[in-house]
């Protein structure tokens, strides 16, 4: 499987799954990849977060999942 089919996995895994390939590095999944795809999460949450105002309700009332 190619760098780019990895890739593509992780994106439908969840944030604690890909937390975890972190801590207990895979030979499957390079290190690098996993920790691009945290950042791709987490920039993408920002720019979310930052257009829609209600988000932050929503955190404040549980209703909005982070993983």
């Amino acid at each position: 499987m190619s760098l780019i089919d990895r890739a593509a996995e992780l994106e439908t895994m969840s944030q604690q799954e890909l937390i975890s390939l972190v801590n207990n590095p895979s030979s499957i999944y390079p290190e690098f990849i996993v920790l691009s795809e945290i950042q791709r999460r987490n920039i993408n949450r920002k720019k979310y977060e930052a257009v829609s105002p209600n988000v932050g309700t929503w955190k404040k009332f549980g209703l909005y999942e982070t993983s």
